[in-house]
């Protein structure tokens, strides 16, 4: 009696490396485009809710903040959930954060769509991984890619932004992002694998509670200082509360068995000054960024200064950062290998 060999049943080929990075593109774009579109638009915002300069930094600052929690914590999720799904997750809530921004009566529903849209940030490693998982040590180029997408979608996103603001409403230039956010989370959800790879451990969800509350009291405080007086008890009692709920941050950080940040990874590895660089940068790119747009929005005729640029012009103006962030990016890899790497600090 004979007996004839097993049946391979034939399942559908996941799409090769190439494919799956070109529609990982697709939502690095929608990112970038996203994460631009709200600088050449803060002078908007300024007028329609009657905002000073230091108010309109937290439409900037509330995403940051959000930034700091989103992706130590949508990356932990992700390597024990799959790496997919948290993306999903991740492009959901900036979709939902958009459409809130896009529709916002008030001031503070502003805000909370711009905290939503700070998971935003969460893409690039979620992408990394699902990217690395398929083509292995090839990976860095589709890596280089995303990246070199992302801020091709921000320089548009500037420009464009500017554009819209020229020819359409406030409220309809800020649905632009959010519709072509959900058209990426169709393409992810329909054409993007998920990772087969997890990893087990618990998620520090008492960490992150106490990071995100801890810099919300204080930057919150900080940022009212001048509003509520600096000997008020409102501000006192905020910038001491937040950096003592940081302390005790630092404290379970370093005893809880799955850290939602690794600080032992911070104090070693030579990391310092770049650390020490990456804050002085950060503080100047995102704290100018509101000043700068009014400035360069604000006609001097009835102010006094500014150089009352509009539409295409905020934008074209504002593409000149996005442009010498993307060829600083370029050159990054070439200067490192001519002029060598540097120092442990």
């Amino acid at each position: 009696m004979s007996t004839s060999p097993p049946v391979a049943v034939a399942t559908p080929s996941p799409p090769r490396t190439a494919s799956l990075v070109g529609f990982l593109v697709v939502m690095e774009l929608a990112s970038g485009l996203t994460q631009g579109w709200i600088s050449p638009l803060l002078s908007s915002f300024v007028e329609r809710y009657g905002l000073t300069s230091a108010d309109a930094n937290w439409i900037t600052a509330s995403a940051l903040l959000s930034t700091v929690v989103c992706v130590p914590l949508l990356s932990k999720l992700g390597d024990i959930y799959g790496h997919k799904r948290l993306l999903a997750v991740a492009a959901s809530c900036v979709a939902l954060g958009s459409v809130i921004v896009a529709i916002a009566p008030d001031f503070g529903l502003l805000l909370a769509g711009r905290v939503l849209q700070g998971a935003i940030t969460a893409f690039l490693p979620l992408e990394f991984a699902i990217v690395r998982e398929r083509a292995g040590e090839r990976a860095g180029r589709g890596i280089g890619l995303l990246v070199g997408a992302l801020t091709i979608g921000a320089s548009l996103g500037l420009l464009l932004a500017g554009v819209a603001k020229q020819y359409l409403s406030l409220s309809a230039t800020l649905w632009i992002p959010a519709v072509l956010m959900i058209l990426a989370i169709v393409v992810l959800l329909f054409l993007v694998p998920e990772t087969t790879t997890r990893k087990t451990g618990g998620v520090d969800w008492l960490g992150a509670a106490l990071l995100g509350g801890g810099l919300v009291l204080f930057l919150g405080a900080l940022g009212n200082g001048a509003r509520w007086g600096w000997t008020d008890a409102r501000t006192l009692t905020g910038m001491l509360g937040g950096l003592a709920v940081l302390v005790l941050w630092v404290w379970v950080e370093q005893r809880v068995r799955h850290p939602l940040v690794d600080l032992a990874l911070l104090r070693g590895g030579g990391q310092g000054l770049p650390l020490l660089t990456a804050f002085v940068f950060g503080a100047h790119l995102f704290g100018s960024s509101a000043p700068n747009s009014v400035f360069l929005a604000t006609k001097p005729r009835s102010t006094g200064f500014g150089l009352g640029l509009a539409g295409s012009a905020l934008g074209g103006a504002l593409l000149v950062l996005g442009a010498t962030m993307f060829l600083g990016t370029a050159l990054a890899a070439w200067l490192t290998k001519r002029l060598g790497r540097p120092r442990r600090w």
